[in-house]
């Protein structure tokens, strides 16, 4: 039986001893979404909440996320072309 690779959260949250629960209620956010994120299930999920979760467990968003850097990167160039267009 093959073992599930953990994702950078999961890593830091057992490092820090903390269960699920204890992010969620810590955060604000419910359960099933921290499990989502946790899984890897979450991407394209909220860029606010992940932003919670990583100030709650101390570390870079992008140490938990680095695949949103992109998603991130777009959409501020996006919201510079309209603020420039919108001039």
């Amino acid at each position: 039986m093959s073992k599930k690779k953990k994702t950078p959260m999961r890593r830091v949250r057992d490092k820090a001893g903390l269960t699920l629960e204890q992010v969620s209620a810590g955060t604000g956010i419910p359960y099933s979404t921290i499990q989502a994120f946790e899984s890897g299930r979450g991407v394209g999920y909220s860029i606010e909440q992940k932003g919670k979760i990583a100030d709650f467990l101390g570390v870079p968003f992008f140490s938990l996320w680095p695949e949103e850097r992109k998603r991130i990167e777009a959409n501020k160039e996006i919201y510079a072309a309209i603020m420039k267009a919108s001039k």
